[in-house]
């Protein structure tokens, strides 16, 4: 347990020390601490979201049935999965280390694809009535949505 907080603790001193360094959101002139206090915060989210969504490609990609909850997978499964681990893996990862280079609007418009790409996974999982996935796009697009007005 004292781990995982001393690795938390760390990951956050890294998010913090990285968000001062890339000062490419909009500052305040009265209370640039709780700005970047706040910047800090969505930095450090869309990472985690970032990283849970690629995270779960790499689920699917190992257990294919994981995300249809089939117990025979078939080759038409198999390739579906290969194919969305191709996009959200990459994407994933560029969505949540992006944000920390400098690179202007077009770092913005990432996360705003990265934000509507989860609006459309929330519009599936309400097809497929999966309250778990809604939850999750939902907060994903959020926070990248948050993310790229800050940035912008």
């Amino acid at each position: 347990m004292l781990l995982r907080q001393r690795k938390l603790l760390l990951l956050l001193r890294l998010t913090r020390l990285l968000s001062v360094r890339s000062c490419r959101f909009r500052t305040s002139a009265y209370s640039s601490k709780k700005v970047l206090t706040m910047q800090t915060l969505l930095l450090f989210l869309n990472l985690l979201v970032s990283l849970a969504s690629a995270g779960a490609a790499v689920i699917a990609l190992l257990r294919p049935g994981s995300f249809s909850g089939s117990s025979q997978v078939g080759r038409g499964e198999i390739f579906y999965v290969r194919m969305y681990a191709a996009r959200s893996i990459p994407f994933g990862l560029a969505a949540g280390i992006l944000p920390y280079w400098p690179g202007g609007s077009a770092v913005a418009w990432v996360l705003l694809t990265a934000a509507v790409i989860q609006i459309v996974d929330v519009v599936i999982a309400v097809g497929k009535k999966e309250r778990g996935m809604m939850i999750g796009a939902s907060v994903g697009a959020i926070v990248h949505l948050l993310c790229s007005i800050a940035i912008r």
